[in-house]
């Protein structure tokens, strides 16, 4: 099983699937998001193996979308890959 789960300071990844195509999906996506943060300066990367954790501050409105297309597009994962992939979004505040 495959857990995210994604605050408004890091979303971290951890597991792995015994189904390729979910494990290559939520990888390719979520590694694409931690290197556009990264390259835009407003991320720390900790990466091992099924292991991702991105670390960030306050996002502008570009990154902030990027951000939401990534848990949009988890959540069909998780829709499509139940007993693989779980995701917890983890609102910060009141």
């Amino acid at each position: 099983m495959i857990e995210i789960i994604v605050t408004g300071s890091f979303f971290e990844v951890k597991g792995h699937s015994s189904d390729k195509v979910a494990c290559a999906s939520v990888s390719a996506l979520t590694q694409h998001v931690a290197n556009f943060l990264e390259e835009e300066k407003v991320a720390r990367i900790e990466k091992r193996s099924g292991y991702l954790r991105v670390e960030f501050g306050k996002l502008e409105t570009c990154e902030l979308k990027v951000l939401a297309a990534m848990v949009r597009s988890l959540r069909e994962l998780e829709r499509k890959f139940p007993s693989q992939i779980k995701v917890e979004v983890i609102v910060d505040g009141p």
